[in-house]
């Protein structure tokens, strides 16, 4: 059979020649898909505030939400190949029914008060700064019995979640879940690292781990942070972990606050993680694979797997909070996560 028969019937019988195969299937290294991406606060926050005209939780779908969604990735919706990252918004007197779904999410809270979230019974405070938990199947709702509009970031692993054909969604027998279990519970039991009542493994506690971190504790162990281990690469950087594994806060997400200093400046290093970063405070630059990025607070910016970045702070006399949602957790699962440290900008 002469070389291009031989192809050709190969072929029809839906099968294909490793050897002819280009170097995507096999790279030497990670082959970038998609590249970095950046959303400017002033470009969506009127925009946020705009989808309050033409959007009620409960009637028009379970939540105002607008989803940050590369232009390279439009097909999945997705912020990078593995992340959904979101801002959510209720107004005074309003409330997100409960449901429950397979994909997993954290949220930061930005701007707001007097609102709160439920999990699975337990009712959580929402105040700027504080990192809340959904675990996976978890029943969830919000509502927001303060003045003015309630912002925050969510993070869900919907596009993994997607792709393994393992997204289930379940709306809640009622609109909102009753609070069966006193407020801030998991805080009470796990909120002190290390220390937990000694009958904890024969209580059943609505949420078995912490499920909010409020911003005064993130703050201080920042500061503890810069005391001890900062980091060149870095600066002083802190990690939502489950305090009862000492692990990830969750299986397939993770999330980390950084400080940069007035005039700080990191090295430059990459890694097979992908991760969104959220501008907390400050105002800076970020060099990503060789290209500069300005920040300021609000602003939303995507580093993709395997691009060398640094940070700078551009002020001289304030510091700037970066809190970052990445994947890292299921890339050290499987065995994927690399990283390397190096000079380049």
């Amino acid at each position: 059979m002469a070389k291009k028969e031989y192809y050709e019937d190969v072929r029809k019988q839906n099968l294909e020649p490793l050897w002819t195969i280009p170097d995507w299937f096999l790279s030497a290294e990670p082959l970038k898909t998609y590249g970095p991406y950046q959303w400017k606060w002033q470009d969506v926050y009127p925009r946020l505030l705009g989808a309050g005209e033409h959007m009620v939780p409960g009637l028009a779908g379970s939540r105002r939400v607008l989803v940050y969604a590369h232009p390279e990735l439009r097909q999945s919706l997705g912020t990078t190949h593995t992340l959904n990252v979101a801002m959510q918004m209720i107004l005074p007197g309003e409330k997100a029914p409960a449901h429950r779904h397979t994909p997993l999410a954290i949220r930061f809270i930005i701007s707001g008060s007097g609102a709160s979230t439920t999990v699975n019974g337990e009712r959580m405070a929402m105040e700027s700064g504080d990192f809340l938990v959904t675990p996976r199947w978890a029943w969830h709702d919000h509502r927001h019995d303060g003045d003015g509009p309630m912002i925050w970031m969510d993070g869900l692993d919907i596009p993994i979640t997607r792709f393994l054909n393992g997204v289930f969604v379940e709306s809640y027998r009622e609109a909102m879940q009753a609070v069966t279990v006193a407020d801030n519970e998991s805080r009470k039991l796990f909120g002190i690292a290390g220390i937990y009542p000694k009958q904890i493994d024969s209580l059943t506690p609505a949420n078995e781990s912490l499920m909010a971190y409020p911003w005064a504790n993130t703050l201080e162990a920042l500061r503890n942070a810069r005391e001890t281990v900062t980091d060149p690469f870095e600066g002083a950087i802190v990690e939502y972990r489950n305090p009862r594994t000492g692990g990830s806060v969750l299986p397939t997400l993770g999330a980390t606050m950084q400080s940069l200093l007035p005039d700080e400046e990191t090295q430059s290093h990459r890694h097979t993680s992908s991760a969104a970063y959220y501008v907390y405070r400050g105002q800076g630059r970020t060099f990503i694979d060789g290209t500069a990025y300005d920040w300021n607070e609000g602003d939303v910016l995507i580093v993709p797997p395997w691009s060398w970045h640094a940070h700078r702070n551009l002020s001289n006399q304030h510091e700037a909070f970066l809190f970052a949602i990445t994947d890292e957790p299921m890339l050290r699962a499987m065995g994927l996560y690399r990283e390397e440290r190096g000079p380049q900008k």
